[in-house]
């Protein structure tokens, strides 16, 4: 049996000149949206709802740039996330929900930065360096840490449950925070520098440790903009960006990226 889906990720509407038409680019009927769409709530609504009137069903979680002007109130940002899209039909914010359809689960979660994703980085460096570069006071480092650790217990312990799940065949995990250094370990414009330390949490990975069953097909990563297409421990980790409007890596003309998941 085959289960398709579209993933897209990393609109960041707001730094491209045009409006984002989606008119006409749907492939399957479910997509999923792998954050970063827009740190505006009400561009975040629009296009989660335009988008979402091109599908049967849509499915999103947020990312960094949803929340990176509001890490001081993270709280409070979530509940606006929640209270602006709760209302757009055919949607499901995944946060905190499993949504299961045809034997797959999917499963999301922001993921954050544990701040030591590049093993040989310097941690307390690159705290201060994303507080001065928006202008945060250093607890705020704390609070994004906690929720990096408490959202990959929440992928370990709900793809645990998952296991035994009658209904659950396969499992596609999404997260906006890369979970793996190896992932972007190759990229020179990263290694070396304090930004990728803000590209993923590591923590993330040990949710593989609960798939028991081998149910997890696959790994949907949003933030780095470049080509993730691999295979590690039988799960397919993938991604399909956008990228910035002001950035050289990006795809100026974009198109969903067709998923199918077999059991």
């Amino acid at each position: 049996m085959q289960f398709s889906f579209d993933l897209i990720s990393d609109l960041n509407i707001e730094t491209w000149n045009q409006s984002l038409d989606w008119s006409h680019q749907a492939t399957s009927p479910i997509c999923v949206i792998a954050g970063n769409v827009s740190g505006d709530a009400v561009t975040l609504r629009n296009t989660l709802r335009h988008i979402s009137q091109c599908y049967q069903a849509t499915m999103y979680i947020d990312g960094v740039n949803e929340h990176i002007q509001h890490c001081q109130d993270l709280a409070s940002n979530y509940k606006t996330i929640q209270d602006c899209t709760q209302d757009i039909k055919n949607f499901v914010y995944l946060q905190n929900n499993v949504v299961i359809l045809h034997g797959v689960a999917f499963l999301a979660t922001n993921g954050w930065w544990s701040w030591d994703f590049d093993p040989n980085g310097d941690v307390e460096q690159t705290q201060r360096w994303f507080c001065h570069q928006h202008h945060y006071h250093s607890d705020v480092t704390d609070v994004i840490e906690g929720l990096a650790e408490s959202e990959a217990q929440y992928m370990s312990n709900s793809i645990k449950k998952l296991q035994t799940h009658k209904d659950v065949k396969r499992i596609v995990v999404i997260t906006n925070a890369l979970p793996d250094y190896d992932l972007v370990s190759h990229d020179p414009t990263l290694v070396g520098t304090h930004h990728v330390n803000t590209m993923g949490n590591h923590h993330l990975m040990s949710a593989l440790l609960n798939d028991t069953e081998n149910k997890i097909a696959h790994w949907c990563v949003g933030r780095y903009p470049g080509n993730i297409d691999c295979v590690r421990e039988g799960v397919h980790f993938v991604n399909n960006c956008r990228g910035r409007g002001e950035d050289e890596m990006n795809q100026p003309v974009y198109y969903p990226r067709r998923m199918t998941v077999e059991f």
